[in-house]
């Protein structure tokens, strides 16, 4: 069975969700401090699951090795991978910054095959090559260079930091997964995600502590943003538990290729939930993604 890949698969799903809930709730709170907040409410949903099942002494039980591993993942890959992107979104902007980062599978590939000895075959390769230009379709389908004198000269002032940056945030990413693989050989999958999504809570919430009381004030005052935040919470630890579960079983280069094909999924939501144009570019980008996606099922 292909419990991996469908679970990398399932987890970018939950991950176009709420990149689509996200889309809707952001202009009523700010976006930082809502990450924090969705990964609170996802570290505190599965400590509930491990309580319930009378299994939270399985996290005080993690040996330090594997423990190591899986908050250092978290940090390289949440704390600095996130931080370089954000950086580079603001040198160089998504138009450029988004695709370059987005790199970040084949680089996964190239260390799984070299650190973790994971053979992948011409058609895996091919399929997630495919997936990353259709990835790249997808994240320039709408993208518009302004070519003003001011704006260009700015581009060029800080653009080869920008690209830098963004390829540093694929390399942070792609060395997290790395380090995901060999602490799931000791680890249950629900421990080691609930490792992950408290790390996660913590750095978040102490980078973003000024701005999360905002997010509260809103919630408040709004029942439905209360309701999209609680499900953000929700697809975040499901999306998050699958992608573990997709490393393990299907290996780090096959989750980090399935995991980034949430557009796949997250561009007919957005178009008919957010009412997001259809572009030709984005079509093809989707096909592109089917495509890999179909060429790294078959193996």
């Amino acid at each position: 069975m292909l419990i991996g890949e469908l679970s990398g698969l399932a987890s970018a799903l939950f991950w176009a969700c709420n990149s689509v809930l996200l889309r809707w709730l952001a202009p009523r709170a700010d976006v930082i401090a809502l990450n924090a907040v969705r990964c609170l409410i996802a570290a505190v949903l599965l400590l509930g699951a491990l309580a319930l099942q009378g299994r939270l002494r399985a996290l005080l039980a993690v040996p330090w090795e594997p423990g190591v591993l899986l908050v250092a993942s978290v940090l390289i890959g949440v704390g600095l991978g996130d931080s370089l992107y954000f950086h580079a979104l603001r040198l160089v902007g998504v138009a450029q910054a988004q695709p370059l980062s987005m790199s970040y599978p084949l680089i996964t590939a190239v260390l799984a095959m070299v650190l973790l000895g994971e053979a992948l075959t011409l058609a895996t390769l091919g399929g997630i090559l495919l997936v990353v230009l259709g990835v790249y379709g997808v994240a320039t389908a709408h993208s518009r260079l302004r070519r003003g004198a001011g704006g260009l000269s700015a581009l060029r002032s800080g653009r080869l930091a920008g690209l830098a940056l963004s390829l540093g945030a694929a390399g942070c990413w792609a060395c997290s997964t790395i380090l995901l693989r060999p602490a799931l050989a000791s680890v249950d999958v629900w421990v080691a995600t609930a490792v992950r999504l408290i790390a996660a809570a913590l750095v978040l919430t102490l980078y973003a502590a000024p701005r999360v009381p905002r997010v509260g004030r809103v919630a408040w005052r709004q029942p439905a943003f209360t309701f999209g935040v609680l499900g953000l919470g929700v697809g975040t630890a499901l999306a998050i538990a699958l992608f573990v579960t997709s490393v393990l079983y299907a290996g780090a280069a096959r989750a980090a290729a399935l995991s980034s094909t949430s557009p796949l999924f997250g561009v007919p939501i957005a178009a008919i939930l957010l009412k997001e144009p259809l572009t030709l570019r984005l079509i093809c980008g989707v096909g592109l993604i089917v495509a890999g996606v179909w060429l790294i099922l078959a193996r």
